[in-house]
């Protein structure tokens, strides 16, 4: 499960926005936000969270971003 901070922290990238404008935004440092992306990222369920994260981004118009996204959920380098 995710904390009250992991799940700030992920909708804030589903907003598409940067570690700097969440870190910002949520009042935490840049390196705060990249250990709470790695938490994340080592949920069971990592894969769904940043592959729903793709489409959200793809849905935004933020293509870069999505197939990131949908890279990392499909193990792809």
């Amino acid at each position: 499960l995710l904390t009250a901070r992991e799940l700030q922290v992920l909708s804030l990238l589903v907003d598409g926005r940067s570690n700097k404008e969440i870190a910002r935004s949520a009042s935490l440092s840049i390196a705060t936000v990249e250990t709470h992306r790695k938490a994340i990222a080592l949920q069971p369920d990592y894969a769904d969270a940043y592959y729903n994260l793709g489409n959200a981004l793809l849905d935004q118009k933020k293509p870069a971003e999505a197939e990131a996204a949908l890279r990392k959920a499909l193990g792809i380098k």
